[in-house]
């Protein structure tokens, strides 16, 4: 491996028993609501009441967000045990001397959290697949499954990697990736609306459908809930959420560009601000190695 460091990751996870402890949980909770939702299907068509297609597929997205969920949740409390145990062992200090260590030691834990993340999708592919016998779901649904899990997994790992790579805490990290993560999904929306306040009280209630709109498109696109979203439209066929978002801020959601191009957009956007947040890390673990090899002895008292 180019990487020296990713094989010993994965020799050190792969033996971890709390990998198969996540594997093991992940498994039931999937297991759990799959049942669930087959039951209250069988219940509902025993009793008479008609079942569509959508409301499987609808089904089928809720299962969908509870993955994508689990990984966001469950990211930042790996990478803590990553760089706790590192911190532990001083590996950071051992072998800061080697020319690009940063760069692969930041690497090696992405790699590392994308690796459990997809392994814990393969792992409840058999669930899903059973599931899909019920719902009519089909196999392209889950390899979209799988591809938005590759997505989340590289966008909360890399919040997680640089939110521990500039706190000296691990509680402070801890409060950092939550922090960034709300700003991603909850401050978009607030300047969205505040830039649309501000429109309506300065043009007359008229919402500019120019720049304004170019602009509030750019923003939603670091909004990870927007990927979602435009993965439960392909799920469902339900566009009356985005429907009523692209309304209320004066875009044209039923244009082909929009249609074709703004969730791929989306997605590039957030594999774009996890390479931003990757390269800050690496920056910050490059000056810090440089600190360890050339310490500032202009501190210490004579």
């Amino acid at each position: 491996m180019r990487n020296p460091l990713l094989l010993t990751e994965l020799l050190r996870e792969g033996r971890n028993i709390r990998l198969a402890l996540m594997v093991i949980f992940y498994d039931a909770i999937i297991a759990f609501v799959s049942i669930a939702f087959l039951f209250i299907n069988a219940e509902s068509l025993s009793g008479g009441y008609y079942y569509s297609p959508a409301t499987y597929r609808t089904q089928f997205f809720m299962l969908s967000l509870i993955q994508l969920l689990f990984v966001i949740l469950i990211t930042p409390f790996n990478v803590w045990s990553y760089f706790s145990s590192d911190k532990e062992n001083n590996i950071p200090d051992h072998f800061v001397v080697i020319p690009g260590f940063a760069k692969n030691y930041v690497l090696s834990k992405m790699y590392l959290i994308m690796f459990v993340n997809v392994l814990l999708w393969i792992s409840g592919v058999p669930i899903l697949t059973l599931f899909s016998v019920y719902s009519g779901v089909s196999w392209r649904d889950i390899i979209r499954l799988g591809l938005m899990m590759i997505l989340f997994s590289f966008w909360a790992g890399a919040v997680a990697i640089f939110s521990f790579s500039v706190s000296s805490s691990g509680i402070r990290a801890f409060a950092l990736h939550f922090i960034i993560v709300a700003c991603f999904c909850f401050g978009t929306f607030m300047v969205t609306e505040t830039l649309r306040a501000l429109a309506v009280a300065g043009q007359n209630s008229q919402i500019p459908a120019g720049q304004l709109s170019f602009l509030f498109l750019m923003i939603l696109a670091f909004n990870p809930v927007t990927s979602g979203m435009g993965y439960y439209v392909n799920i469902t066929g339900d566009n009356g959420i985005a429907n009523a978002l692209c309304n209320h801020l004066g875009i044209n959601n039923s244009s082909t560009l929009f249609i074709f191009s703004f969730y791929k957009v989306a997605a590039l956007a957030l594999i774009l601000a996890g390479i931003i947040l990757l390269t800050v890390a690496v920056r910050r673990n490059d000056i810090h190695g440089r600190q360890q090899k050339n310490p500032d002895y202009s501190l210490i008292p004579e």
